[in-house]
């Protein structure tokens, strides 16, 4: 069987709601703009992110 992708999925803040829906399916995570990190970007095979948290990690990072 082939493994399944590695999806990161990005919010502005903590999403109870995005978290408990995205436990159940094999190779995604969930965090924040806040808590993002280069180690689980690299390890996504996709990025999914939303307007609101790419605005924050712009200002974060300038």
């Amino acid at each position: 069987l082939e493994q399944p992708k590695k999806v990161l999925v990005v919010t502005e803040n903590e999403d109870e709601n995005v978290e408990l829906s995205a436990r159940n399916i094999p190779g995604v995570q969930v965090t924040t703009a806040q808590g993002l990190n280069v180690l689980d970007i690299t390890n996504a095979d996709s990025l999914v992110i939303t307007e609101a948290a790419a605005k924050k990690v712009e200002e974060v990072l300038g």
